[in-house]
């Protein structure tokens, strides 16, 4: 008798209300799991497809998108990008989900500014300089139990180490857009026909940086990054990361572009 039987894995039916096919795109194909979806029945836990490295990249893509465009905002980086980028990461093995769990990432930029992410660090952004630092979040609360570190101790989510710098500004002072409410500014910026506080021209190179940063995990090298041309510099293998083949011809993006007359 063989006793290394095959085993076979039972996978949920794919719910009435879910075209699969179309929720897969461009991504490889695989089999329906809840988990690499959304809950049926719990809209505010955390969905599972930005754990899956198919579908998204993680907490660097995540929480990453938030604070990378704050921080090349300040930066005059809007519509730029690191010079250098290294990491190091620990990847979920075994699992449904695929993405990175501990990391280390370092960038440097244009004007000899670094910066540093790390899963240990509060959530938010530090920001150090020649008066000392300043340090803000979206809130002192977790929006999903799987959230980042968030402050502790009661400590509020604006806070710098000199009073000062949390000064009124004076009238002749540079001033950025203001937003109290993502969905509203996106609502308002369609109906006066404006750029939102964040154009798609800036997320995209928000989100470039991130990856790159992901591309570094998984490299575990120093990676040099054109950010004019949005390619790492005389490396084949990285840029052999910055796109896949699409699972069907219908979901390649320059098709798609080309039948719409955009490329």
């Amino acid at each position: 008798m063989n006793s290394k039987k095959k085993q076979r894995c039972s996978y949920p039916p794919v719910p009435g209300n879910l075209n699969y096919d179309r929720w897969l795109g461009s991504a490889p194909e695989q089999p329906y799991m809840e988990g690499r979806v959304h809950p049926q029945n719990d809209r505010g836990g955390r969905p599972g497809w930005i754990t899956t490295e198919d579908f998204g990249l993680g907490m660097i893509t995540n929480w990453g998108a938030h604070h990378i465009d704050i921080a090349q905002w300040a930066m005059g980086q809007e519509l730029g990008g690191p010079l250098t980028v290294e990491a190091q990461a620990e990847f979920m093995t075994d699992d449904v989900w695929t993405v990175h769990r501990t990391y280390h990432v370092e960038m440097m930029f244009p004007n000899e500014v670094k910066v540093i992410l790390d899963d240990k660090f509060e959530n938010g952004i530090l920001f150090e300089g020649s008066e000392g630092t300043t340090f803000c979040t979206r809130g002192p609360t977790k929006v999903t139990a799987s959230d980042p570190n968030t402050p502790v101790g009661g400590a509020s989510a604006l806070r710098a180490s000199n009073g000062k710098i949390l000064a009124p500004l004076g009238a002749d002072a540079k001033r950025f857009p203001s937003s109290k409410d993502h969905y509203a500014n996106w609502i308002d910026s369609i109906l006066a026909n404006t750029d939102p506080v964040a154009p798609v021209s800036q997320s995209a190179r928000s989100l470039e940086t991130c990856a790159a940063a992901w591309i570094a995990m998984k490299l575990k090298r120093k990676l040099t990054w054109d950010a004019a041309k949005e390619e790492f510099v005389g490396d084949a293998e990285a840029n052999g990361f910055r796109s896949r083949k699409a699972r069907k011809p219908e979901y390649d993006i320059n098709l798609v572009m080309k039948k719409a007359g955009l490329a």
